[in-house]
């Protein structure tokens, strides 16, 4: 084995500054190389190895290997363009893509999902058993998992986190990501066991969900001044942040002691940096992944089809995901407040519309988070609206209300932003033209995520555009986002009926009853819940022909951290 320093450097930021001396460029024997791209996600619920194209039919098949010479290239620096600037770099108190890809990339989990099945699979603990009543869960921790500067993680680590989650006035709400824990006892200093407030046999799964702030923090760091993690990173994660410059770009370096390896043995990650530049604007960063500034875009624009074409090296795939966009009535206001008013919305809208008019990049559900892709989805609960509009019940329900005239209904203004998700607009514009059909009318306002973020999500007297990223349990979003004791629940969604078939089917321990349960739940929430669900969208990648063993998860912010490498020809890959 050659070992080998990288000397490439990336804008800002000195060549051979990154002295990762276990970086090395690996002359394999045999055949076939290291393991290659886990297979991604394709039509329907499939696991197939492939990912569908942009245009939602085709297929293609990732490339799975190295170089043609079947030699393995180590180092060198990956450049992503991300969509959306950083709220938080505190692991817990992130809100979104940006903020849980930057903390995926600095901390561990004990687990995380496999990218195909969404089975849970280990990280910082190797194994782990409930007890009989399925309320208590514990971890067996890696031996070898140090956080950044050595230091072993510990039992003590993960109680502490536990207590710092539940407990700290700084994180308010950072309880809803702990699962229903009431705290942690330490078994031994590698043992540690979870107490939880009701049975979940999906606990190991609940809790490595991208968009889970469950990040794994040092003890001492707790015990000092928390506050540190919102300017550096304290992780056990791949990779440790070196420097951030002017709010638009992040280098991280990969560790010399990550104690992570892939499954045939071999030290990961595999590129020496990671450097992240915020790109809001679509186009730009898709011309910036064409003329090679960026090798990779997180969150690639399906409708820049046609420019990421024209690049020699560069390549879209996609896959059907459970990601949803979704309109938010907020049921404390008025009318919304109206069950009947909701309904009549529901009536007025046409899904088969909604997904034309972004050209098919997604799937129809009902009026509720659970995917067509989800294990539990109920597909015969009672549907009165259909996937086609009914303007003409939406009006009668209407003026059942005492609303007449031929402007029945007058709403406030509908805010929405495009973000890292441009199938909003085409949508926000269709809905306006659906509703005035039914005799509801309100203005449009195209906003900025930051905006959305600040102004108007999950704050009182505001419905808007909104949207879910994918959650592999069915019961975390309905929790999340409906639950009348939510934090997050941003419609204000207040019904017993609703709180006690989620809580059956969370506290189930025998797949029938978790499925009648969840799928009363889900029948409540289509018929009288406060969400319209337009679509459940399509995930984008983006990436170069010379990065390779990408994954595209079903979900897209746990994508580069292990996997990616980059071959000699890469304009910041490693040095033949």
């Amino acid at each position: 084995m050659e070992m080998r320093k990288s000397t490439r450097s990336v804008e800002g930021v000195p060549a051979g500054s990154s002295d990762k001396s276990r970086r090395t460029y690996l002359k394999l024997l045999g055949a076939g190389g290291l393991a290659g791209l886990a297979g991604c996600q394709g039509g329907g619920s499939s696991n197939d190895g492939t990912a569908t194209d942009s245009s939602g039919g085709d297929t293609t098949t990732h490339d799975s290997g190295g170089d043609d010479s079947g030699e393995e290239l180590y180092g060198g620096t990956i450049r992503i363009a991300i969509p959306q600037t950083l709220n938080n770099l505190h692991p817990m108190k992130g809100v979104s893509a940006t903020d849980y890809a930057f903390a995926e990339v600095m901390y561990s989990r004990l687990t995380v999902l496999h990218p195909d099945d969404t089975t849970a699979q280990p990280d910082l603990a190797t194994d782990w058993e409930a007890n009989n009543n399925v309320d208590e869960w514990t971890f067996m921790l890696n031996e070898d998992a140090t956080f950044v500067g050595g230091d072993p993680v510990t039992a003590s680590d993960v109680a502490a986190t536990v207590d710092y989650m539940m407990n700290d006035d700084e994180l308010p709400t950072a309880d809803r990501f702990l699962g229903g824990a009431t705290g942690a006892d330490v078994v031994d200093e590698k043992t540690v066991t979870i107490n939880l407030d009701g049975p979940d046999t999906e606990y190991p799964r609940r809790i490595s969900e991208t968009g889970s702030s469950f990040n794994i923090v040092p003890k001492s760091v707790i015990d000092d001044d928390p506050s540190k993690m919102s300017d550096r990173s304290f992780g056990s994660g791949p990779f440790t942040l070196k420097e951030k410059s002017g709010g638009n770009k992040y280098v991280f370096d990969a560790r010399d002691d990550y104690w992570g390896v892939d499954e045939d043995g071999d030290e990961i990650p595999y590129v020496d940096q990671m450097a992240m530049t915020v790109v809001s604007d679509s186009l730009a960063a898709t011309n910036g992944l064409v003329d090679q500034r960026y090798d990779a875009v997180l969150q690639a624009d399906p409708t820049m089809k046609s420019r990421y074409e024209q690049g020699e090296q560069t390549q879209m795939y996609s896959h059907e995901s459970m990601e949803l966009i979704n309109i938010l009535l907020n049921t404390d206001i008025e009318p919304f407040d109206n069950p009947n008013v909701r309904k009549a919305l529901k009536y007025a809208m046409d899904k088969e519309a909604m997904l034309e008019a972004i050209e098919g990049r997604g799937s129809l559900g009902y009026h509720h988070s659970v995917s067509p892709l989800h294990k539990l989805y109920a597909d015969d609960i009672d549907d009165p609206f259909g996937d086609t509009a009914q303007p003409e019940k939406a009006r009668a329900l209407l003026e059942e209300e005492g609303y007449s005239g031929d402007t029945l209904l007058e709403l406030p203004t509908l805010p929405f932003s495009k973000g890292s998700t441009p199938e909003k607009e085409p949508q926000a514009q269709l809905f306006q033209q659906q509703m005035a059909a039914a005799g509801i009318e309100f203005d449009l306002q195209l906003i900025t995520t930051d905006t959305w973020l600040t102004d108007y999500w999950n704050k009182d007297e505001a419905w808007y555009f909104s949207g879910w990223a994918a959650r592999a349990v069915e019961t975390s979003v309905l929790e999340l986002g409906f639950h009348s004791e939510s934090s997050w629940n941003s419609a204000r969604f207040d019904n017993a009926e609703y709180d006690k078939h989620l809580e059956a089917a969370m506290n189930a321990t025998d797949m029938e009853t978790k499925r009648k349960e969840l799928k009363e739940a889900q029948q409540i929430l289509h018929v009288d819940g406060p969400w319209l669900v337009t679509t459940f969208v399509n995930i984008f990648g983006a990436w170069n022909d010379y990065v390779k063993d990408v994954e595209l998860p079903f979900t897209n912010e746990r994508s580069y951290h292990h996997d990616a490498r980059l071959t000699e020809d890469a304009p910041m890959g490693p040095s033949p």
